[in-house]
């Protein structure tokens, strides 16, 4: 994939996250928000001249990179978020009615901040 075509994909995956939502798919919603944080994460990657994360630790260095660049915002905490609590809420449903939202919330703003960060990467490859 393209850097363009992971930037659209992880919007796409966001407007799906409000669909399931809607159809009361809550696991779904989790994972797609995983799976648009992942296209965000590559999507950077891109444009700092690699290509594709091959597991958690590359996009774990990668987040941090971006967090020890552009400031004390807490991307380590949105990544963890999506990574451990999004993420496994798809396999195990273990997050409550009260705790998905706050996860989902976190989970949007950390893809959303990803795209906007990776706007300021280098060129797209």
């Amino acid at each position: 994939m393209t850097y363009e075509e992971h930037i659209a994909s992880a919007r796409l995956f966001l407007h799906a996250e409000e669909l399931l939502i809607r159809s009361g798919m809550d696991m779904a919603a989790a994972e797609v928000v995983w799976g648009a944080a992942i296209q965000a994460i590559d999507a950077t990657n891109h444009r700092m001249g690699a290509r594709h994360t091959s597991n958690n630790r590359d996009q774990a260095q990668i987040v941090e990179y971006l967090e020890n660049k552009y400031g004390p915002e807490s991307l380590n905490a949105g990544f963890a978020s999506v990574k451990d609590m999004l993420h496994n809420h798809f396999y195990t449903g273990r997050l409550s009615s009260e705790e998905l939202p706050l996860h989902l919330e976190t989970g949007i703003a950390f893809v959303n901040r990803m795209i906007e960060l990776s706007e300021m990467e280098g060129s797209p490859n």
